[in-house]
């Protein structure tokens, strides 16, 4: 993966047995020091001048990450300004301690181009936004209720540096960057990688199939808050995801035209969106396009054996430690069955609560459904020990009584 938060704990990890030297003194021996980030570190160093944070009109506790690759370096505005400038600056080519101008315009370059269904454009480690004239390098990084943003123009010797300390300000600061695109030359559109679905066939290009072939589209399309239910019905296809119903008509084998549905008989052509269906690597992905934006829809889940399943149905509650404060703590899992025979993991936090398909791979483990988003990609794994039925969701622990 070009980004993956693990990813880079493993390349942590790798820095530390390479050069024999704990993580955090290796970047400051390299980074912060040679670049004078006198008020920078990691949560151990007892960083002075520590900001206060807030949070619904209240202060809150700062959120210590600990000293991980991913995550958990400190900085003040001055520091993170002169981190900026060091990029810019052995991007133009000019003498570096820290990074040397073919690496970071190796980092600054697209390397995703021919993946696909990736949601952005992607550097190494950076998100990109690129057109036919200039590009954009932009990150982010949070710790609670503390926000950073950094936008870098290197063909424009220009950098903005954000930072804030309120649980509102990271919407606020990244708008502000979002913003400032058009001034040089790029729009958010130019996050977006270029269609993969190819033409669209205009509404009176509807043809008619035979039922046979348009089977070939039906299952459940798990995604990483919801899932599409796809029934053969009446010689089309019909969509359920949630409380939105569609009429899917062929203007392809593979490409349909939605009608919503309301009520019995009202269907309404939604004529800006097409539903593609595509193999994508052993997946069969179902795709929505409006306009030039392409939006992964899931990909189709194999049945699952529901007699199986029905010891691990239940509220688990959450035990042991976790990483998280305020209102992200995990407080409880639900895992039941949907009327459409998915199996669904209701995970709530202290304040929120999301609606997640699971794919089981064996009686005992699952992935998350869900591409390149939200909780997608996460491993469960179902285990007994002793009177207790435990789920572990990618390293938090929750737990039932057995029955």
């Amino acid at each position: 993966s070009l980004y993956s938060n693990a990813g880079y704990n493993i390349l942590g990890s790798t820095i530390k047995e390479v050069s024999r030297e704990d993580y955090a003194r290796y970047v400051h021996r390299y980074i912060l020091s040679p670049l004078g980030m006198t008020n920078s570190g990691f949560a151990m160093d007892r960083l002075r001048k520590r900001t206060k944070i807030y949070a619904y009109g209240k202060e809150f506790k700062e959120y210590e990450l600990r000293d991980i690759a991913s995550g958990g370096l400190y900085m003040d505005i001055n520091d993170f300004t002169k981190y900026a400038m060091a990029l810019l600056s052995a991007y133009r080519g000019e003498p570096s301690k820290v990074i040397g101008q073919k690496t970071i315009r190796e980092m600054f370059s697209l390397q995703n181009a021919g993946i696909p269904l990736e949601t952005n454009k992607k550097g190494l480690g950076w998100f990109m936004f690129k057109n036919d004239s200039t590009f954009a390098m932009y990150h982010a990084g949070s710790a609670g209720f503390a926000h950073s943003k950094l936008l870098l123009l290197p063909s424009k010797n220009a950098a903005v540096v954000v930072m804030t300390n309120t649980a509102e300000g990271g919407h606020a600061a990244e708008e502000f960057c979002f913003n400032l695109l058009p001034r040089f030359g790029l729009s958010i559109t130019d996050l977006f990688p270029a269609p993969i679905t190819g033409t669209i066939h205009q509404l009176q290009h509807i043809v008619s199939l035979p039922d046979s072939v348009l089977e070939k589209h039906a299952g459940n399309y798990g995604e990483s808050g919801s899932y599409s239910a796809i029934r053969l019905k009446d010689h089309y296809l019909e969509l359920r995801n949630g409380d939105n119903q569609y009429l899917l008509k062929p203007l392809t084998a593979n490409e349909f035209a939605p009608y919503r549905i309301h009520g019995k008989d009202t269907v309404e052509a939604k004529d800006n969106s097409r539903y593609f269906f595509k193999d994508i690597k052993g997946y069969h992905v179902l795709i929505q396009r409006i306009g030039q934006r392409e939006y992964n829809r899931g990909y189709r889940m194999d049945p699952v054996d529901t007699a199986l399943l029905r010891k691990k149905i239940g509220l688990y509650e959450h035990f042991g430690y976790q990483m998280l404060i305020g209102d992200s703590k995990f407080k409880s899992i639900e895992i039941y069955l949907s009327n459409d025979g998915v199996l669904m993991c209701r995970l709530k936090t202290m304040g929120s609560s999301s609606e997640i398909p699971l794919d089981m791979f064996d009686q005992d483990c699952a992935l998350t459904c869900g591409l390149n988003s939200g909780f997608g990609g996460f491993n469960v794994h179902f285990k007994q020990d002793g009177k207790y039925r435990i789920i572990d969701f990618a390293g938090i622990t929750f737990r039932k009584e057995i029955d």
